[in-house]
């Protein structure tokens, strides 16, 4: 079995990866995606609500909530929970619908909101492919205790997954998923 270590502990082995892209492959549980029903390690379904040709916003799906291991040099596995990582991935799989659709819960979509398009996006991490990766730190405050005291000021490491290279910042958007998170 090989040894699982945190983004911490690959940074004090290699710091050279501080803010540097490098390349990475996915490891895991072999989960199946939703809609394509393809072999992933990580998946995740938005909807794009569209009103006259306008996108107004989205509405997060399905996500996969299993860790995933990173593999770097073929030496290093570093096991990520969803809240560590974020995906800039194009979609694996991208279906357009309209109101004449006779998809039960793509109906519900149209009668929970006012829009006249919806397309559903699945975005997926696939086992042993090459992905371009970067860690990032995330600062982020806690309100104070009291109202004598400061902000709490914290950090987290994340990593950066993307099928493009960065270069110097990311080419594909974030995924709809990602985009509301907040600490």
């Amino acid at each position: 079995m090989t040894e699982l270590i945190s983004l911490e502990d690959l940074l004090m082995e290699k710091p050279e990866l501080t803010e540097k892209p490098f390349i990475i492959k996915m490891e895991g549980s072999e989960l199946v995606s939703p809609i394509s029903e393809v072999d992933c390690i990580h998946y995740e379904v938005s909807f794009l609500l569209i009103k006259e040709g306008v996108e107004v916003g989205y509405v997060d799906g399905e996500v996969s909530e299993d860790p995933i291991i990173v593999k770097y040099n073929d030496k290093y596995h570093i096991e990520l929970g969803i809240n560590r990582i974020r995906t800039y991935i194009s979609p694996y799989n991208r279906n357009e619908y309209t109101r004449e659709s006779d998809i039960d819960y793509i109906q519900e979509m149209f009668d929970n909101y006012d829009i006249d398009k919806l397309v559903e996006l699945e975005y997926l991490l696939l086992k042993n492919q090459e992905y371009h990766a970067l860690i990032k730190e995330r600062v982020y405050r806690l309100p104070p205790e009291n109202d004598t005291e400061k902000p709490n000021i914290n950090s987290i490491l994340l990593l950066w997954i993307s099928d493009k290279p960065f270069v110097p910042s990311p080419q594909v958007d974030l995924t709809p998923y990602y985009k509301g998170w907040t600490y």
